[in-house]
């Protein structure tokens, strides 16, 4: 009996609920408009684990040769033509044009491009999907891109599920429309290259995937067009049997226009960012490389999350509890120690997880919990608990205490 008093209090379980409560306030109010668009929902700008991806993971560069990136610049659709074949020349598994064909131009030059893709059967155009359709929880078909083209060529979408800032964490392997299912760039190029690796993937069941990053374009090999059209340069040793992916790479200075470049977890500045760090077709050529390697980030159930967040709120609650009463003119010193203490362990087993066993733990939160934890004790003890102990049946579930005078 007097462990089940040590271990259950009233007043500590009414203060955790009290805490939770105002959580749930302060996530009505930050809700907009964006909950209609799953690329955008529930996407935060800055996560912890960020820090780990920036600043903790290994420096050591392990170039994929698996993985081929040839920036193609802004070709005309006559000069794609001559890249492609270029590039079939040296005998590649599959390709993948990350370059948006929309709309028809040139008579000419249009089908020049559609004969040198019919002429192939390994290559994949990117596509983006259409709206968000609410309403029937699917989107529009593959738009960007004229029919012209995707007769005679698989697609898959390139969408990226992103906050407003363009962070990129997650990635979507398939996606539901109004006339099926489609399948996203890097699954297609995947399927095209290994398909028995999409089996593991389709097991996991998850409409969304976190990104496990593992390099920029020091850990790909990377080619500019020149080489291709370099008579006198060789890559078949290189190309031959492996995936290419053909599209745009800037050299990352401010003056480059930011055309498909995003932020990633891997922005050396994981707070307050401010130019994008990563170009599109380096972020499939890691998903590539992921799902290739079956390198998933597992991510802890949300139920779960909460039941601990809660756990976790109470305990620290029923201490600051003891706390108030016991230690009550050091009371706000200690209280603040202990958060800090908590803090950095918290920080330290997300990391631990994170690194050790590629679990994501997104306690975020049981840290806001943790933050609110000493405000909200003040507030019931000087407010609430005075006030309860006027109702008699509540008063006989939970006695009341005479408070300390606090010098905060």
């Amino acid at each position: 009996m007097r462990i089940r008093r040590h271990i259950f209090s009233a007043h500590s379980l009414l203060v955790t609920v009290l805490i939770f409560a105002f959580i749930g306030v302060l996530d009505l109010i930050r809700l907009n408009m964006h909950f209609l668009d799953p690329f955008n929902n529930g996407i935060r700008e800055y996560e912890i684990t960020d820090i780990m991806f920036s600043k903790l993971r290994s420096n050591k560069v392990t170039l994929d040769d698996r993985i081929i990136l040839i920036n193609s610049g802004k070709p005309s659709r006559e000069e794609l033509a001559d890249l492609i074949t270029r590039i079939e020349a040296y005998s590649p598994k599959v390709i993948g044009v990350d370059i948006f064909l929309e709309g028809r131009k040139d008579p000419k030059q249009d089908s020049l491009l559609r004969a040198t893709l019919q002429q192939y059967n390994n290559i994949v155009l990117a596509s983006e999907l259409g709206p968000y359709l609410a309403d029937q929880n699917v989107f529009l078909p593959e738009m960007t891109i004229d029919t012209l083209f995707t007769r005679v060529s698989a697609t898959g979408f390139g969408n990226f599920p992103a906050n407003l800032n363009r962070t990129i964490r997650l990635f979507s392997p398939w996606e539901k429309t109004t006339t099926g299912e489609s399948t996203a760039f890097a699954t297609q190029l995947v399927k095209a290259y290994a398909p028995e690796k999409l089996i593991p993937l389709r097991e996991r069941k998850k409409p969304w995937e976190y990104v496990h990053y593992v390099g920029n374009t020091d850990n790909f090999f990377l080619y500019e067009k020149e080489y291709l059209l370099d008579d006198n340069i060789d890559l078949k040793p290189i190309i031959e049997g492996e995936i290419v992916l053909l599209g745009y790479i800037g050299n990352y200075s401010l003056e480059e226009p930011m055309l498909d470049r995003y932020f990633t977890p891997l922005n050396d500045k994981y707070a307050g960012r401010t130019t994008p760090d990563m170009y599109g077709l380096v972020i499939h050529a890691n998903i590539i490389r992921m799902i290739l390697d079956e390198q998933y980030i597992n991510i802890i159930p949300g139920w779960l999350i909460f039941l601990l967040a809660f756990i976790f709120t109470y305990i620290n609650v029923l201490i600051i509890h003891r706390i108030y009463y016991r230690f009550n003119q050091a009371f706000h010193g200690i209280t603040r120690v202990l958060q800090l203490v908590e803090f950095i362990g918290i920080f330290f087993l997300i990391s631990f997880l994170f690194t050790t066993f590629r679990v994501k733990l997104d306690f975020g939160l049981g840290i806001l919990a943790l933050l609110l934890a000493y405000d909200i004790v003040m507030i019931y003890e000087s407010l609430i608990r005075p006030k309860l102990a006027k109702w008699p049946l509540i008063n006989r579930w939970i006695k009341p205490k005479v408070s300390p005078n606090i010098n905060s």
